[in-house]
């Protein structure tokens, strides 16, 4: 009889797999590289490719006046280099603790699943139950996809203070200084525990997992298949930061408009409502007040504070991104999720925000993507690794030509599935 195991190790675990992580990762530097193409366009069309040359000082820069010895006026300068580059090392010990916190709570997720495993599932409960056995990872998934999420909020608003504290001169240096600090603690959050499960959870520790016992052991099964279990933990987590988003940009405003309209009406049954204009005054000319008193209720797209709008779509499409290009081994439905949830987003989320939400944003003038593009190159260069890693020591396929083949022969696979993205590396 065929379980629910063996039917996810089928779909997404087989000969074909090997040939769709090629694929995926030469799609990679393709959507890079046309995306590159049409931003030089934009910026030569629009005239912003000498943009950083012209860029003023920042208002909230903090610098010293020094008299300029040619124009004689007085200008903001750097404060010293020692004085910048200790705040720098400020804030690259936070951001170092705040990653060990992640791996904190990835081991406190992790025995939280053994103790399911091995003291509160019963034998009984796996037999009659179909697909209990994934219990214990579906819901550590959900619990680590809560603590990423809670996590990602707080350290947004710390990044946001430990960049101002920094005193960066331009507006260019003090986003690319944000962004490093946000991408490596996403990266770290979203993408620890898919390692974890991906390259060493299979090894065998004596003494169990942070020794809590031989019992304890953090395997992958009988069959020590962490493929199915990686596949179940990008899955739930794409999932449930896609609703996430959902709801925190659709659902809830949705939800505070239909409440506003309530109190609306009610208030009307009251008779708590002042009427607008002079009495002479046209049904047209009263709907028109109406609508400019309701434009001016909308909140404004702020994108000047820690969570601004424009930071927080670039954060979550890059995550996301690297979920279906690094683990594209492990879970092939991840590109089709992405198209998915984003043409969601592209109606009922950004669409119905900017035009009917929120008042039309302030222009800001830009040069690009910034360091968004580069962290798109460390993306696709990082998924080649994994996927290769993935494909050689992980997935079935690669254990089979380690049973013909032996160790070698694992690593000859690697070699020649790194060998096939040269341009990547």
């Amino acid at each position: 009889m065929t379980t629910f195991s063996d039917w996810m190790v089928g779909c997404f675990d087989n000969r074909a797999t090997p040939v769709f992580s090629i694929i995926i990762c030469v799609w990679g530097t393709v959507f890079v590289e046309l995306w590159k193409r049409r931003q030089a366009r934009l910026q030569y069309m629009w005239h912003v490719y000498k943009l950083e040359g012209k860029e003023p000082i920042r208002p909230q820069f903090a610098g010293k006046l020094q008299e300029d010895p040619v124009t004689k006026q007085k200008d903001k300068v750097d404060y010293s280099r020692a004085e910048k580059r200790s705040k720098l090392a400020g804030s690259g010990l936070f951001v170092a603790f705040m990653i060990l916190l992640v791996l904190a709570s990835l081991v406190a997720v992790t025995v939280y699943r053994l103790i399911f495993e091995h003291d509160w599932l019963t034998d009984d409960a796996v037999e009659s139950l179909p697909g209990s056995s994934l219990l214990p990872t579906l819901t550590a998934s959900l619990i680590q996809a809560c603590i990423i999420l809670l996590l990602k909020v707080l350290y947004r608003w710390i990044s946001w203070q430990l960049t101002r504290f920094e005193n960066h001169r331009t507006q260019s240096q003090f986003d690319a200084s944000l962004v490093v600090k946000l991408f490596a603690f996403n990266f770290a959050n979203s993408y620890v525990a898919l390692f974890y499960i991906a390259f060493f959870r299979s090894a065998r520790y004596e003494k169990g997992f942070v020794g809590l016992g031989s019992k304890y052991r953090d395997s992958c099964g009988d069959t020590n298949d962490c493929m199915t279990m990686l596949t179940v933990q990008v899955a739930v987590l794409m999932v449930v930061l896609s609703l996430h988003k959902f709801a925190g940009d659709y659902l809830w405003p949705w939800i505070k408009k239909k409440w506003n309209e309530y109190r609306d009406r009610k208030n009307k049954q009251d008779g708590d409502v002042i009427e607008l204009g002079h009495p002479g005054m046209t049904q047209g000319e009263k709907e028109l007040i109406q609508h400019i008193i309701h434009q001016r209720q909308l909140p404004q797209l702020d994108m000047q504070k820690w969570d601004n709008y424009l930071l927080t779509e670039y954060s979550d499409k890059v995550i996301m991104y690297g979920y279906l290009m690094i683990f594209a081994a492990a879970f092939p439905l991840a590109p089709l999720l992405a198209l998915i949830v984003n043409l969601l987003y592209l109606r009922l989320g950004d669409a119905k925000r900017l035009m009917w939400k929120t008042r039309r944003p302030i222009v800001q003038i830009a040069k690009g993507i910034g360091i968004w593009q580069k962290l798109m190159y460390f993306i696709n260069a990082v998924a080649v690794i994994s996927n290769g890693f993935l494909i050689a020591f992980t997935s079935d396929f690669g254990k089979e030509i380690g049973e013909r083949y032996g160790q070698d022969g694992r690593l000859w696979l690697l070699v020649v599935f790194e060998v096939l993205h040269p341009n990547l590396l």
